[in-house]
């Protein structure tokens, strides 16, 4: 049996860094106002809270956060 691993932290992680033009989890960390031990367990145990990530991302397409799909950020009609 293979094991896959997704990654879907690091893949979050590396799409609001690119929404925000953030080039260090410093800047990450302090985006989503949250310290960097924490974002270090989410990386290391593959689980993050969407709670905290949409909160402090509300301007970017949730879909887009979590499944790469459609624009960066919202819109508006």
């Amino acid at each position: 049996m293979t094991n896959y691993i997704t990654n879907f932290t690091a893949t979050v992680i590396e799409r609001i860094k690119l929404a925000y033009d953030l080039n260090t989890d410093l800047s990450l960390c302090k985006r989503l106002n949250i310290n960097a031990s924490t974002l270090s367990n989410w990386k290391i145990r593959d689980t993050i809270d969407l709670r905290i990530v949409l909160s402090a991302c509300e301007d970017l397409n949730y879909e887009w956060v979590i499944k790469g799909i459609g624009n960066i950020f919202r819109t508006y009609s």
